[in-house]
C-alpha cells in the first residue's frame, strides 16, 4: 500500500492483483483496450495481463476497482500458470460450498487446487465469492512463481 505498509487484511482490486501478476511475470506493459480503463495507473498492467490471455473483461469492460473474489482470483491464477508453460491438472473440488463456484470458474478452481496454487478457507469450504485479501494474493502468486 505504501513503502512501508502491506495491510494484508485489506481486500484487494482486480486492477491491483491484474498488476502484481504482470510484475511478478515481468510482463511488457501494453494499452489496455478495456471501456472503464484509460489514464490510470493501473492501465498499463491491465494492458499487458489482457495481451497476454490472462485476463478477460466481460462486454469490453474489466471492472477495475471492484474488489478480486477468489474464483476470479483462481481463473487469472491459473491463466498466469499456463502463461509460463506449465500445466495445471484439475483436481476433484470436494469443497462442501463447491456448487457456489461459478461455471465458467469451476475449472480454473479445480485446476488450481491440482496445482497447489489456492487452497480452502477451512471448515472445508473454498469460499468463491468472498473478496480476496492482500495476504491470499501475495501467497497465491508466490506459489505461481515456485
Amino acid at each position: 500500500v505504501t513503502a512501508n505498509t502491506f495491510e494484508p487484511d485489506r481486500f484487494i482490486t482486480r486492477a491491483e492483483f491484474a498488476t502484481l501478476v504482470v510484475k511478478a511475470l515481468k510482463l511488457e506493459n501494453a494499452e489496455s483496450d478495456f471501456a472503464d480503463v484509460s489514464d490510470e495507473w493501473f492501465a498499463p498492467f491491465v494492458g499487458a495481463a489482457a495481451k497476454a490471455g490472462i485476463i478477460v473483461g466481460s462486454d469490453g469492460k474489466f471492472r477495475p476497482n471492484d474488489t478480486i473474489t477468489r474464483e476470479e482470483m483462481a481463473v487469472i491464477v491459473v491463466k498466469a500458470y499456463e502463461y509460463l508453460g506449465k500445466t495445471a491438472e484439475a483436481a476433484e473440488l470436494t469443497f462442501a460450498d463447491k456448487a457456489e463456484i461459478a461455471d465458467w470458474a469451476t475449472e480454473f478452481v479445480a485446476k488450481a487446487v491440482g496445482a497447489g496454487l489456492i487452497s480452502g478457507m477451512g471448515d472445508n469450504l473454498f469460499a468463491p465469492i468472498d473478496n480476496a485479501t492482500r495476504a491470499q494474493s501475495a501467497s497465491i502468486i508466490a506459489r505461481l512463481l515456485k
